[in-house]
């Protein structure tokens, strides 16, 4: 996975197409789309969180934005 692509990840509840910050072989860092593209916008890192590489269920894009 790399920063930009959108991934399917299991949440609470259900769950949620995010995007990728940052992953690893245990861990990936995701945000909102509006987050990441606001960040991009503004120079920053995006604010994320971090979940098990376990969660994600798959990718929705493969192509980082």
């Amino acid at each position: 996975m790399k920063s930009g692509q959108l991934v399917r990840l299991k949440v609470y509840g259900g769950e949620a197409v995010v995007m990728v910050v940052d992953a690893n072989d245990l861990h990936v860092a995701v945000c909102k789309r509006e987050e990441f593209e606001a960040a991009q916008r503004e120079g920053r890192r995006p604010t994320s969180v971090g979940f098990p590489i376990n969660d994600v269920i798959g990718l929705v894009s493969d192509t980082p934005t």
